[in-house]
């Protein structure tokens, strides 16, 4: 048996479902500009994807409410104003839902972006301070050792400061281990696939 629509019921969901939206719109709001650090966007691009699957999971209430009312109109129930308010409503509820995906698909191309060009960046000071070190190597073993004790310790002590230099790389290495990669297939991983090479 199908269930009545009358118009308490249709209020009633309304209402909850325009509170929802009026909060999911005031938590996109509240995540604020995207940050240039690479670890911060990472947060606010794992953050911004938990809101998104919140949007999908409420996205059958708004259709629901809208269908309710679209109902409610066809019963031919309602007085001419009640049909005009119940009209009003479900547009602005369609509007205002709309604009809340819009932005928030926005919001994750503009993050997914600028996570993008701070990774590559990474990935290319990266391949660049690999460069230069493997040429900084390549010259350290031409160099014979010695002859006498001040060379030796001025060779010691480069070797320390490359040592001390790759400690630190390894920060950013071990943030490169963390990347967020989101697949795109118009964009082949080329560039990842030589750096990783170069890595082995």
């Amino acid at each position: 048996m199908e269930t009545e629509v009358n118009l308490d019921s249709y209020q009633t969901a309304l209402e909850e479902v325009l509170s929802w939206l009026l909060s999911a719109e005031d938590t996109l709001q509240a995540q604020g500009e995207i940050s240039n650090d690479v670890e911060e966007v990472k947060e606010q691009f794992h953050t911004h994807e938990g809101f998104m699957m919140d949007l999908t999971s409420h996205q059958g209430r708004v259709g629901n409410v809208l269908q309710l009312g679209s109902q409610l109109i066809g019963t031919g129930k309602l007085s001419e104003d009640e049909e005009s308010e119940v009209q009003e409503q479900m547009n602005l509820l369609n509007s205002r839902w709309e604009c809340l995906r819009v932005a928030s698909m926005e919001k994750q191309s503009n993050l997914h972006k600028v996570l993008m060009d701070l990774q590559n960046q990474q990935l290319k000071e990266l391949n660049d301070w690999l460069t230069k070190t493997e040429e900084r190597t390549r010259k350290m073993e031409k160099e014979p050792l010695g002859p006498d004790i001040e060379d030796l310790k001025r060779q010691v002590q480069q070797h320390k400061v490359l040592q001390e230099d790759l400690e630190q790389e390894q920060v950013r290495v071990n943030s490169l281990t963390h990347m967020v990669v989101v697949v795109d297939e118009s964009s082949g991983d080329h560039a990842t696939a030589a750096l990783e090479e170069r890595l082995k």
